[in-house]
């Protein structure tokens, strides 16, 4: 996505996961630090072997912040010029990774109806998260859907993979539809967001055929098919809000004490200054 971005003239070559060829996996040893380490896509090779300029990047975000900065003058500006907001789109992209990225594998790979329930609870609660943290620091418009409003960044790019996976895995394996659960959270900022990154030209040409997307890794053998009953998503959703309110509160109650402390503080401060300058 982020070499579509910045339009970049590149040569794809597809790698079948769990048939890896023994070139790619010495390929990706040269670059792994863990010689140990499970060879993972993507690899990027920049310039040709042996020749001035030549890279080799593993890891996805490397090889995406890489391909944003290097090329920064040209295509999509997917970096803010001002650090500030670099790092607040860098807080935003960590939260959605931290809650979000690895229920991609665990909720379906869940092997009981309860598991599978523990799991809901921990999605819904890092959506929540999510939604807060876009709230906090994000410049969603009217006009513009993405973190920074109008200009797509890598808040898109390095999330984007999992946001198109997990909304048709989580329905069809689980029966949880993601856009809804944003909707019944009051998440609409989020929910929109998604929307528009599914949509973004870039995702869908990125994106593998449907089959493929929702085949089932071979981890996660002998599947336990389980959709969660709408009552019981209900409840885990107002109990979480409930919670969300709870939490929400009791923040807005200790700014109110820390704001009197501080009033009083300076209060006493300036009277010890007062009764200081007449001694």
């Amino acid at each position: 996505m982020t070499l579509l971005e910045k339009e970049v003239q590149f040569d794809l070559v597809t790698v079948q996961l769990n048939n890896k060829p023994e070139w790619y996996k010495r390929l990706y040893r040269s670059v792994h630090p863990d010689p140990r380490a499970r060879a993972k896509v993507p690899i990027l090779e920049v310039g040709k072997p042996n020749q001035p300029g030549y890279i080799k990047l593993v890891e996805s975000e490397v090889v995406a912040r890489f391909v944003a900065r290097h090329w920064r003058s040209q295509g999509t500006a997917l970096l803010p010029e001002d650090a500030v907001r670099e790092a607040r789109m860098n807080l935003f992209v960590q939260q959605f990774m931290d809650g979000m990225s690895a229920s991609l594998f665990t909720f379906p790979a869940a092997k009981s109806g309860a598991a599978v329930s523990k799991h809901f609870e921990t999605i819904v609660n890092a959506l929540q998260a999510v939604q807060r943290a876009f709230q906090l620091h994000g410049e969603q418009t009217t006009s513009g859907p993405y973190f920074f409003g109008e200009q797509y960044s890598l808040a898109e790019t390095l999330t984007a993979p999992f946001v198109v996976r997990m909304i048709p895995i989580f329905k069809h394996h689980r029966g949880v539809d993601v856009l809804c659960l944003c909707e019944a959270l009051g998440a609409s900022e989020l929910k929109r967001w998604m929307q528009a990154v599914c949509e973004r030209p870039s995702t869908v040409q990125s994106l593998p055929a449907e089959n493929s997307l929702l085949a089932l890794a071979p981890y996660m053998q002998p599947f336990f098919e389980y959709h969660i009953p709408q009552a019981e998503q209900q409840a885990t959703i107002t109990a979480a809000m409930n919670l969300h309110a709870a939490a929400q509160a009791e923040e807005a109650a200790f700014k109110e004490t820390l704001a009197e402390g501080t009033k009083m503080a300076g209060y006493e401060a300036g009277t010890l200054r007062k009764a200081t300058s007449r001694l």
